[in-house]
């Protein structure tokens, strides 16, 4: 008898698969939100994921009431009478930000390159976005197709990295917990929780979670998806930061660009190491093919080659047009990645995540239960 997953499951995986990318895996962003304020790091994971958790929450509910399972038909519903206004602020941004995803890709798999092989930054983001542009034309299909393989080698080396990095580090952390240790001049209580709500709020991906969410049928399955997610995200998010805080306060440094790798190190392991550093290279190029494409569906029918002649090779060739817009989404994120993975993790997200707070993550809380009411209103009344 074969198993099947519950639906809910499923959909708390994706939650999980989009949040569980190169950032994740690499320590960083965990240290620039969390480990920053020092012992909190512990507790402030389980914040973040449950305020996104609330997003999402209503963001599925919404879609199951009104089946809207795109994301351009979400917003128009959602935020109408005022949807033309933030449908195109959004694609405003969408546009503006693309380059951070796809530079952290970029930069972190440069710096990886870097601290093994000891090439320079600069030769080393070329490279990185070398390969990513060959994947993007080439490979992609390989790349997506291997991604839930790579996902799953990657939170099986991490699983381990987090078991040996605790045993061997957890007097260190412990006595952080202990005393209550925080980071000087970081502002306590209320700095801990802006700095979650910011890592809630630059991971407000709706579209992606809207578009899987018609097996969704009842509130029940919005609720178990909901629950299963935040602590689908939260557990491991806070077990990385436990770990990290053996490794506190060196970790915080910016000349420290991939924390765990920062503990493999110290574990003398050289299989796993070479395991967890394959895997992570490739899961950031994997998150930057992911974001190219992104760009590429967004522009691949743009009003923008209209000016192109029928006859021109842009014009007549959709291919030579994503080759186009691949290129020049990439030339945009390398132009990112220069400021190193520490600065577009730590500002370039800070960033994103005061717009999509304002945008997405206020809106949603503040309407969703509202909003829900009244779908569940008009869907009551058209069955009757």
């Amino acid at each position: 008898m074969k198993f099947k997953a519950p639906v809910w499951l499923g959909v708390a995986s994706v939650w999980f698969g989009m949040h569980a990318g190169g950032g994740f895996a690499s320590g960083q962003q965990e240290v620039r939100y969390f480990l920053i304020m020092g012992w909190t790091a512990i507790l402030m994971p389980f914040v973040a994921e449950t305020i996104q958790g609330i997003v999402n929450y209503f963001a599925w509910d919404y879609s199951r009431l009104t089946k809207s399972y795109d994301f351009r038909t979400w917003v128009d519903r959602f935020y109408h009478p005022y949807d033309k206004f933030f449908a195109n602020v959004l694609d405003f941004f969408f546009i503006l930000f693309l380059c951070l995803p796809t530079g952290a890709a970029i930069a972190g798999a440069a710096s990886l390159l870097t601290v093994e092989l000891g090439l320079s930054y600069g030769l080393a983001t070329l490279i990185s976005c070398g390969f990513l542009f060959i994947t993007t034309i080439f490979g992609s299909g390989l790349v997506r197709a291997a991604s839930t393989f790579m996902i799953v080698v990657l939170l099986g080396s991490l699983l381990v990295i987090v078991i040996y990095g605790i045993s061997s580090n957890q007097e260190t952390a412990m006595e952080i917990i202990r005393n209550r240790t925080w980071t000087p001049q970081e502002g306590g209580w209320a700095a801990a929780f802006k700095l979650a709500l910011l890592y809630a709020a630059f991971q407000a991906s709706i579209g992606p979670l809207v578009s899987v969410a018609e097996p969704l049928k009842t509130r029940g399955d919005v609720i178990k998806t909901t629950v299963c997610g935040i602590l689908l995200n939260g557990i491991p998010l806070a077990l990385i930061c436990f770990m990290l805080l053996g490794a506190y306060p060196e970790v915080l440094s910016k000349d420290i660009p991939l924390p765990v790798l920062h503990v493999v190190n110290s574990l003398d392991m050289p299989l796993l190491k070479i395991c967890y550093s394959v895997v992570l290279f490739f899961a950031f190029i994997s998150t930057g093919v992911a974001f190219v494409f992104a760009s590429v569906r967004r522009f691949e029918n743009s009003r923008v080659w209209n000016i192109c002649k029928p006859e021109g090779l842009f014009g007549r060739s959709v291919r030579a047009r994503n080759i186009l817009v691949s290129v020049l989404t990439m030339l945009y994120s390398l132009g990112a990645a220069q400021f190193g993975l520490v600065a577009i993790v730590g500002k370039g997200y800070s960033y994103m995540g005061w717009v999509y707070l304002i945008l997405i993550v206020i809106p949603i809380i503040g309407f969703g239960a509202y909003k829900c009411r009244q779908a569940e209103k008009a869907l009551t009344a058209e069955q009757k």
